[in-house]
């Protein structure tokens, strides 16, 4: 059994980046190869890379999904929604929800107002850990157009800073709308950067993975053994599959970025490392001790938040005892955490 204490650490609340560097790809980076910690620029990760390498990267785009309202009561509340329920429950409007206020239970009615849109809803169930089953009664909008006009991108609860342009939290390849958080290794790259890879010879293709709330959540002690992740709709486009089967039989080096790239991945490849299930819902849950079916052979990832899922899969991919120490590395030399920070090139053990 994995003790989640485990994979804990203690950070410097100020080394909890507020906001990116700009331009992005000044960002630093970490390279990780074997027992070997390299510190370089990210603009400077095109050195990495020969003609002929393939690069994947998640487009999915992060949509509005907070919002901010009252109790019939006056109390104010804010919600995050996190998927649609309608299909599976089979009632119409019914929503999992992020809840938090005071005095939430069920029976209790909602009031979110916005301009010329008034939303009301009922909280039908706790769910878990602040999740909510809401039936809501919009009049003549869908939930998302509402949540489009009246919602905020939700950030991080970690980012304090308020920001007027939400687009900060967006790749500059984001493009299929589904996202409750950002794929924030993306956040490094530049259309330059992009376009000198490319220059290079490198090839680049996109798939999709919607994220969902619960790569915030940290693992739980009695969650360890099983999957504590929402289930998260991926999508590989056919030109994608092409390229990385063309690259696993020429054996060509496949760099993947972030944890989000690396899940659909493994969702979606078999025991060969070739894709066979190009799309579906994934709750794949990766923890030291899972073996990799896919073949990436170079990571690029942010630094993560103590025991949460993407820390536990880049301890499956690395090793938690190189990747502390590395941990330990970035926090002495102030490398800046989590998804406006710093980034990491992880070579395949």
């Amino acid at each position: 059994m994995i003790d989640i204490k485990y994979y804990d650490f203690e950070l410097p609340k100020d080394l909890i980046a507020q906001e990116p560097i700009e331009p992005r790809d000044k960002a630093r980076l970490m390279i990780l190869k074997g027992e070997t910690i390299v510190h370089r620029y990210f603009y400077e990760i095109i050195d990495e890379f020969d003609k002929g390498d393939l690069l994947i990267v998640n487009n999915s785009k992060v949509i509005p999904s907070r919002i901010y309202g009252n109790k019939s009561t006056g109390g104010k509340i804010e919600a995050l929604f996190i998927r649609d329920m309608s299909n599976k429950i089979g009632e119409k409007d019914l929503w999992l929800v992020i809840l938090k206020g005071h005095g939430l239970k069920p029976g209790v009615k909602l009031i979110f107002k916005g301009k010329d849109i008034i939303l009301e809803g009922e909280i039908c169930e706790w769910v878990e850990n602040g999740k909510f089953l809401v039936k809501f009664y919009p009049k003549d909008k869908s939930i998302r157009s509402i949540l489009n006009k009246i919602g905020i991108i939700a950030l991080p609860p970690y980012i304090k800073k308020k920001f007027n342009d939400y687009n900060i939290y967006q790749t500059v390849y984001s493009k299929v709308k589904g996202s409750i958080a950002a794929p924030t290794a993306g956040l490094h790259f530049t259309r330059k950067l992009l376009k000198d890879l490319k220059l290079k010879g490198v090839e680049l293709c996109y798939l999709t993975l919607h994220i969902s709330a619960s790569s915030f959540v940290p693992v739980e002690q009695n969650n360890i053994n099983k999957s504590p992740l929402d289930p998260e709709f991926y999508s590989i486009p056919d030109k994608t599959i092409k390229l990385y089967n063309k690259a696993v039989s020429k054996n060509s080096n496949i760099f993947i970025v972030g944890t989000t790239t690396m899940k659909a991945l493994e969702s979606a490849c078999d025991e060969n490392g070739l894709i066979i299930q190009p799309e579906g819902f994934s709750d794949l849950f990766i923890s030291p001790g899972y073996k990799f079916k896919s073949k990436v052979s170079r990571f690029i990832t942010n630094f993560h938040t103590p025991k949460s899922p993407p820390l536990l899969m880049v301890s499956a991919f690395y090793g938690w005892n190189k990747l502390k120490r590395a941990y330990q590395v970035a926090i002495d030399r102030k490398y800046r955490f989590y998804s406006f920070g710093d980034a990491m090139l992880i070579y395949r053990p």
